[in-house]
């Protein structure tokens, strides 16, 4: 599932006119997805430029063009995917709150190096961006997604929750805050035919299918006379 542009629409608005390439440099941006109610979907935005090393080939992180991210090669995009879950692991924690025990983190996933080399795959985030998503099973109310902003992060934050049929909400995070989104109540496992019966038929329903199973492995078939 892509992401809808709810955070892009969102920093467009706040970010004066003429800003719009240097918003990167200025802000995180973070959408967390609510509109597939079995799952929470995070789509982080990390800009690939301020990436060690991206710094360190010359890169200019306000000057990028939507060609520079397809120019890399395959061990520069790796080095950049690697650079971003370790940014990803010291500037944000998300966890499912009021979880016991606490689920482990999901893997961030990224976009294919075919993707993002493909000019005519259009991802909706500004110039030289990764896109970056992480997926939680959604275990509904009371739990909250808990998003924990490092103090250390030299940025704001600004984080879209998209709903549906809602406009995004959206906070505006410095260093250091932490937030709870509250959770879509998680749909509702649908039964198997066995399952609404009760214990006992249930018991008998799987006894008659193991007399069936075992007359037709086991009981001996009528063959006709052996052909001449």
């Amino acid at each position: 599932m892509r992401p809808t542009p709810s955070i892009l629409a969102v920093v467009c608005l706040l970010i004066p006119a003429g800003n719009a390439r240097a918003h990167q440099t200025l802000t995180h941006n973070i959408e967390v997805n609510l509109h597939d109610p079995a799952r929470v979907r995070v789509f982080v935005t990390v800009h690939a430029p301020e990436l060690p090393s991206a710094l360190a080939a010359g890169a200019d992180p306000g000057a990028v063009d939507a060609a520079w991210l397809r120019e890399r090669t395959d061990a520069e995009l790796s080095a950049l995917f690697d650079e971003s879950r370790a940014f990803l692991a010291e500037t944000f924690d998300l966890s499912l709150a009021g979880a016991a025990p606490k689920p482990p983190a999901p893997d961030p996933l990224f976009e294919t190096p075919a993707q993002i080399r493909d000019p005519a795959y259009d991802n909706g985030l500004p110039p030289g961006c990764l896109l970056v998503t992480l997926e939680f099973e959604n275990p509904g109310p009371p739990r909250e997604l808990e998003l924990r902003f490092s103090k250390t992060a030299e940025k704001r934050l600004l984080l879209a929750i998209a709903r549906p049929g809602k406009f995004p909400e959206i906070e505006d995070l410095a260093p250091g805050d932490t937030t709870r989104v509250a959770l879509p109540e998680a749909p509702t496992p649908r039964p198997t035919p066995l399952a609404r019966f009760p214990n006992g038929l249930r018991l008998a329903a799987l006894g008659v299918l193991a007399v069936f199973a075992l007359a037709y492995f086991v009981w001996p078939t009528k063959t006709g006379p052996p052909r001449k």
